[in-house]
């Protein structure tokens, strides 16, 4: 048991690592965006990213789109509201901080 719990603790600090890494290579908006999702469980609105400090409707979706096309958040629409999703792996690494 001791041995495996070395194991998942190392893999653990490996992805708070590749997380900062991550975090390191996106705008303000970006990171702004993704610690959103992290604090609510990685799902919310796109309208609720508008409603950040410093977003307005189209600056959050351009940042939504950017982070789609770099596979960081999952583009659901329901109806004329976008839900996002956050990628499990990213949201893995990010909730541990």
């Amino acid at each position: 048991a001791f041995l495996a719990f070395e194991k998942v603790e190392e893999k653990t600090v490996e992805s708070k690592i590749n997380a900062e890494m991550l975090l390191s290579f996106l705008s303000v908006e970006e990171k702004k965006t993704i610690r959103y999702l992290v604090d609510n469980n990685a799902r919310a609105y796109q309208s609720e990213i508008a409603r950040l400090d410093g977003m307005s409707r189209l600056k959050a979706h351009r940042v939504v789109n950017k982070l789609a096309e770099k596979n960081i958040v999952q583009i659901d629409r329901q109806g004329k509201a976008n839900k996002l999703k956050l990628a499990e792996p990213i949201y893995d690494a990010l909730k541990q901080n």
